[in-house]
């Protein structure tokens, strides 16, 4: 694997980046092709002007822009230069107000634990729970927020689950039914060959 970093450092401020395996070839394809359908709800994701099609590894608020946080990341992404990682994507899927493809790929959960383990010390402490969390059943809502407290993001380690968001609008029912419509094939796949980070957007978009 090699590193993409898309960040402007030096600049001494808490800022929020997204540690991610940017989609490629025939699964970029296919995910620029849901998410072009989804699109008729409305572009709060869009893949064709604004967004990033991913997976995140690692969503955080860092406590600074410095080379430290690079540098830890090419530490991680060389413990992964062995590591042949294909990923295959799976069925579309409402999550709520998201839009989401499953994604078969266990290299993504070896990959995440890499970068947490190598950058975590970096995030900002004291991180706010999201909402969303409070509303989990038991045990994931206590998992979640020991991982925030801990790590700074509740889908970390064993609450890791890869996934690409292709969609989302504020009426659940209305992505639901957008899903059950979709003529999407799964199984196109792709070899993640880069880790990337990149500036965030609203609703977990990458920039």
């Amino acid at each position: 694997m090699a590193l993409l970093a898309a960040l402007s450092l030096g600049l001494c401020a808490p800022f929020t980046a997204d540690v991610h395996l940017p989609l490629l070839g025939a699964a970029k394809a296919a995910a620029l092709a849901v998410n072009q359908k989804l699109r008729l709800l409305n572009n709060e994701i869009d893949f064709g002007t604004k967004h990033t099609p991913h997976i995140t590894l690692y969503l955080t608020e860092w406590q600074c822009r410095s080379d430290a946080l690079v540098s830890a990341l090419r530490s991680a992404v060389v413990q992964l230069a062995t590591q042949r990682c294909r990923v295959t994507l799976g069925r579309a899927y409402a999550a709520g107000k998201f839009a989401m493809l499953n994604v078969s790929a266990p290299c993504a959960r070896v990959a995440s634990d890499a970068v947490v383990n190598a950058t975590h010390r970096l995030a900002a402490p004291n991180q706010s729970v999201p909402e969303w969390v409070y509303a989990l059943p038991e045990p994931a809502r206590s998992e979640k927020i020991a991982d925030v407290r801990r790590f700074g993001s509740p889908n970390v380690f064993d609450q890791f689950r890869a996934h690409v968001s292709v969609g989302w609008a504020s009426d659940e029912s209305s992505v639901a039914s957008a899903v059950a419509q979709l003529a999407y094939e799964p199984g196109a796949t792709f070899r993640a060959d880069v880790v990337a980070v990149g500036s965030t957007g609203a609703h977990g978009t990458v920039l």
